[in-house]
């Protein structure tokens, strides 16, 4: 089974982002994991969708 998001790195930047998949199946905003660490952004993004608490922004300025 696919997992329920997808992990990138965008290309200004070292740390990778996540997009969700909604249940309408359009893909949420994306959302930066504050690591380049691929392990503990895949872990941060699972503990985010089995917790349903997303969050807004994180690691912002």
């Amino acid at each position: 089974m696919a997992e329920p998001f997808y992990l990138y790195t965008r290309w200004h930047s070292g740390n990778y982002y996540v997009q969700f998949r909604l249940e309408d199946g359009s893909l949420s905003n994306h959302k930066s994991t504050g690591t380049p660490n691929y392990n503990e952004a895949r872990k941060l993004a699972m503990q985010w969708y089995s917790s349903g608490q997303i969050p807004e922004r994180i690691n912002s300025k």
